[in-house]
């Protein structure tokens, strides 16, 4: 049977918000009703097309078919881009009818959005497209009318029925601006709007000869997930308005019997045309086949050098500077290694990245923007190091190139970039000016499964408290009692919730960007329609920047121990065991170190008691779940210790292992086992560790019998080879990245050693870095420059800073003054400010600087707030006493000159009346306001409220040796469950009250102890309401259980 529909107006969950239909599941349907083309129509979005096109080609290949894909998009179509009205915008659907068209399409989606930001008008809500846009871009182009949103109905812009004229008006245009490559549209939706649409747009086909085509606009893939769309979408069923949104369960994908049957009301012959020119239509269309592979690099000048000599060259300038504390009796060791790697790295064709990478890096430095150090598997590369890409020593580090690199495995490179997050900008558009078309990367939020069981939950009306008792409750989807809760969370499991935009990727073009993607708007961005991967596979290149804000740290506290100490740290060159560093990580004293101040992580320190960077490395690849549940890190640490005795199961494996107390911690430590126990190269060790991990049983069986005879070509016997090979099998998902992990450890002793000898300068550094968090993460860094003997200040709006600020006082106490940007509420302000100038503040800003204490250099705080709260009344007051004092005077007037016994008198003496009262109720206020004082004045309260601590010792007359503290674990917070009790003496901070699932009472609330650290409790009864904020108590406390109050 030779069908004849093909369906050209089809959506996918990458219209999101709106389809919920899954690319993959939309091509197994479309296979299974033989239709041999169809095209992917997302609303306003490319997104979806490159994952369309390679799922309908990977199911071509295997089920033996040649299904069509069509690359589509419905566009939304304004008459006139200056219109900034929402009701302007008409629905307009395009077809890529060959490659021209394909590009195009990019084109003309890119224009939409704005076309990178030099047609800024053409984005209102949606990307909005002219019909000069369509004219500019139409080669290889197909478009339709879409469907009754579009732009043969204009009554949804022009707020009538159906202005038959306009709609004639636009068709006739079209026709003569795209002839044949223009088409009308109807749909298969049974309304009554829909039905009468439809013999409307027919009869204009017949009327002006333009070719009619009929679609699904399917928004699911089957019929009976209508109702899983309207849940999806919170559309409810109205039986009395059937053209209300989505009423019918039409919008699936259909087979051709479908829909002969959804508009069989038309006669037989109409709907015979119809379907035929769907068919037409497709296959006028031309196969378009993507490219992979190749390189589309951006050109770069070198000056009439090859790549490799270019690279050579920084190599050698970077000997210079990084060899010279190498003793020379290594060096041969180097040399080899470099002539190792500038070959694979040429047959790899990685030198011009390399060159682009080194430039861009450079070019950073020399704008005193402090880079990374080199994150990931670069780190083991010599030639990275040589040429300042990364300043890891990979020798040093026993670091291995080939889990980088090697010519077994030829990808496009990939180098982890970081840049203080405060200069990312910076850097990004240093590649912009330089390269042009370089863009961020789009990314996709789908629905994981939590997601999927609260959406689920409130789509079938749980209330708030119920979904998120669920939430706490269950895992996963399965664990869901509720059936009909289940089947629907899995159902809306996958699908996509968000757009969003790729923390570090950003793409580099040689050309147009849109020879290769569209450039559509996220939020404030211009973004890659396509998935980074995906543009990758296409020969792009691809940079990562990312942010951290430990480099702002970094760097903000060495440029401040160069001001108050005259040192210059470089923290690139430190000694690898300096004491004092060393020792204050054994006290674990580690509050703002990268990558360790975690309760485990505090725990597996103390365990190990580091002595050296060396001893940091493996931190980061021991504190992972895979190694805590595999008991890897306790066999460590009690190797380490002594306590467990190190055993090897081949003596030759003790060079590979040793380092790590004979646990296979690092991804590079099986490849160097795989070298010594099989004879392979380190590239054919690596991909034989990826196989391995993969654990497809095909490549095991052929893999593992070669390893073990390989190995017993060297000597070694059979059945050591094959327990060898169980092991790296079993071990394969708990290796680490070392290249990573000795990033990580080396950027942890920076910060421990910055700690150790500036910590006012570092937690200045520190405080200022992470700005932007909630107070109450920051806190816990204020109580520790107070543990640190470092005296906290209360800001002061005449700083010429917004940030923290730190110093030394006349009797060499090192102080930290709290930042105005920590006030609740205030953000950075035009500082300094004077007695005269804060009053052109905001009063809502004046109001919290004034209680936190910023304007104590103007005056009395009670006086200030006393003063600003009655100018704002008073003011306001003011205002409606003369709008009644007005309104009596004009009724006065009206009063004297109406006649007597009119109406019009009476009115105006009522009203005259009626203001002259509300002159009076408004004087008595204006009085009551003046009373007004601030006597009683609470400054704890005050600087709770707007810094979340107090500089007013709350506690001063207690007797604190009669008090204890909360008991508490090793991650420092009480205890949930325990015999002991305790008195402890704290301040009522916050509280929140709570339902337990009985339905009783109960209330979780933080106290402030004399120790500076704020403690979560919880009780269950109702003495909470009893309790003040701010207000200091002795409470008994069962760890986390509150008991009673003294």
């Amino acid at each position: 049977m030779i069908i004849l529909f093909i369906g050209l107006h089809r959506h996918s969950h990458y219209s999101k918000r709106d389809a919920i239909a899954k690319i993959p599941d939309m091509v197994e349907r479309i296979g299974e009703l033989g239709q041999s083309a169809w095209a992917l129509t997302d609303h306003g979005t490319t997104s979806g097309l490159m994952e369309a096109y390679k799922v309908t080609q990977k199911y071509n290949k295997q089920h033996n078919t040649n299904i069509k894909f069509i690359f589509g998009c419905e566009m939304y179509w304004t008459p006139n881009v200056f219109i900034k009205d929402r009701k302007a915008t008409c629905h307009l659907l395009v077809l890529a009818r060959n490659e021209v068209g394909y590009k195009n399409l990019l084109r003309l989606t890119t224009i939409g959005y704005g076309d990178k930001g030099k047609r800024p008008d053409q984005y209102f809500y949606n990307m909005r497209v002219t019909t000069e846009d369509m004219v500019e871009c139409k080669d290889g182009l197909i478009f339709t009318s879409a469907c009754m949103g579009g732009v043969l109905n204009p009554k949804v812009y022009d707020g009538i029925d159906w202005d038959k004229n306009l709609a004639y008006e636009r068709a006739t245009k079209f026709k003569g601006l795209f002839g044949d490559s223009f088409y009308l549209e109807i749909q298969c939706s049974d309304t009554p709007t829909q039905r009468e649409y439809n013999r409307n747009i027919i009869q204009m086909g017949k009327d002006l000869d333009i070719p009619v085509i009929v679609t699904e606009d399917s928004h699911y893939v089957n019929q009976h997930e209508a109702d899983i769309h309207r849940k999806w979408l919170g559309v409810e069923i109205e039986p009395d308005n059937p053209d209300a949104y989505y009423q019918t369960d039409d919008y699936f994908i259909h087979s051709e019997e479908q829909v002969r049957e959804a508009i069989g009301y038309l006669p037989a012959d109409t709907v015979d045309m119809l379907i035929d020119n769907t068919l037409k239509l497709a296959d006028s269309i031309e196969t378009v086949h993507l490219k992979f592979g190749g390189k589309n690099f951006p050109e770069l000048d070198l000056g009439g050098k090859t790549p490799l000599e270019a690279v050579k060259e920084k190599c050698r300038a970077g000997w210079k500077k990084k060899m010279q504390s190498v003793p020379r009796s290594e060096w041969p060791v180097y040399v080899e290694q470099l002539e190792h790697e500038f070959k694979v790295l040429e047959k790899c064709d990685y030198l011009t990245y390399f060159l682009m990478t080194e430039d861009f890096i450079s070019w950073a430095r020399s704008q005193n923007i402090r880079m990374g150090i080199g994150r990931g598997s670069v780190g083991g590369c010599l030639v990275a190091y040589l040429m300042d890409i990364t300043r890891i020593d990979p020798i040093k580090y026993g670091l291995i190139f080939e889990r980088f690199a090697h010519d077994k495995r030829v990808s496009l490179p990939d180098v982890d970039i970081d840049m203080p997050n405060s200069r990312r900008q910076d850097c990004i558009q240093y590649l912009v000016d330089k390269y042009k078309e370089v863009f961020h990367v789009r990314t996709f939020g789908k629905m994981a499964e939590k997601a999927s069981i609260q959406r689920a939950a409130r789509s079938l009306n749980y209330t708030p408290e119920e979904v998120r008792a669920l939430s706490k409750a269950v895992s996963s989807i399965d664990e869901v009692s509720d059936p009909e809760l289940r089947q629907l969370a899995k159902s809306y499991q996958g699908i996509i919730q968000n757009y969003g935009c790729h923390a570090s990727a950003v793409m580099l073009f040689p050309s147009d960007a849109n020879q290769w993607t569209a450039i559509e708007k996220q939020g404030d961005d211009y973004v890659c329609a396509y998935e980074y991967h995906d543009l990758e596979a296409m020969g792009l290149l691809k940079e990562d920047c990312l942010g951290i804000k430990t480099l702002d740290c970094i760097d903000e506290c060495v440029r401040l121990v160069k001001e108050h100490h005259g040192v210059d740290v470089d923290v690139d060159a430190l000694p690898d065991d300096d004491e004092k560093t060393f020792k204050m990580l054994q006290k674990l004293d580690v509050k703002g170190c990268f990558q360790i101040e975690s309760g485990g992580m505090i725990k597996l320190i103390d365990q190990m008691k580091p002595t050296s960077v060396f001893d940091l490395v493996p931190l980061v690849a021991l504190y992972r779940p895979s190694t805590i549940q595999s008991g890897m890190l306790d066999s460590f640490v009690n190797r380490r210790a002594g306590t467990e005795k190190t055993i090897y199961l081949h003596d030759k494996l003790k060079g590979c292992l040793s380092e790590t107390y004979g646990v296979l911690l690092y991804q590079e430590q099986a490849m160097k086992i795989v070298q010594v126990m099989a004879g392979y190269d380190l590239g054919v060790a690596d991909m034989f560790r990826r196989a391995i991990g993969r654990k497809i049983p095909s490549e095991m069986a052929e893999l593992i019998p070669k390893f073990v005879k390989d190995g017993e070509a060297l000597g070694i016997d059979a059945r050591t080879m094959n327990k060898l090979a169980e092991w790296l099998t079993n071990c394969a998902a708990y290796q680490f990245n070392k290249s990573h992990s000795a990033a990580y450890g080396v950027t942890c002793y920076q910060t421990a050693y910055l700690k150790a000898h500036y910590p006012a300068e570092y937690l200045t550094a520190f405080l200022n870095a992470y700005k932007g968090d909630k107070q109450e993460d920051l806190l816990p860094y204020v109580r520790d420059a107070k543990e640190h003997g470092i005296k906290i200040l209360p800001p002061s709006a005449d700083s010429d800073t917004c940030g923290w600020t730190c110093g030394v006082d006349a009797d060499g106490q090192p102080w930290i003054r709290v930042a105005l940007n920590f006030i609740s509420g205030v953000g950075d302000l035009p500082v300094p400010l004077d007695k005269d100038s804060y009053l052109k503040l905001p009063r809502d800003k004046v109001e919290n600087l004034t209680k936190a204490g910023a304007l104590d250099f103007v005056g009395d705080r009670a006086k200030l707030l006393e003063k600003l709260y009655k100018g704002g009344q008073l003011e306001r007051l003011q205002k409606q006493l003369d709008t009644a004092a007005e309104r009596q005077e004009k009724n006065r007037i009206l009063y004297e000159s109406a006649k007597e016994g009119t109406k019009k008198k009476e009115d105006a003496k009522r009203k005259m009346l009626k203001y002259s009262e509300q002159k009076w109720d408004i004087q008595q206020r204006i009085d009551e306001v003046n009373a007004l004082n601030c006597k009683d004045f609470d400054q704890s309260k005050a600087e709770m409220e707007v810094l979340g601590m107090t500089f007013v010792d709350v506690f001063a007359g207690y007797d604190l040796s009669k008090y204890s503290t909360p008991e508490v674990d090793e991650n420092g917070k009480p205890v949930e469950s325990t015999p002991n009790r305790r008195i402890v003496l704290g301040c009522v901070r916050r509280w929140k009250p709570w339902k337990q699932k009985n339905g009783k009472p109960m209330a979780f609330f933080s106290i402030e102890c004399p120790d500076g650290r704020t403690y979560d409790l919880v009780m269950f009864n109702y003495v909470y309401a009893q309790l003040e904020l701010n207000k200091v108590y002795g409470f008994v406390l069962q760890g986390n259980k509150f008991k009673k109050t003294l």
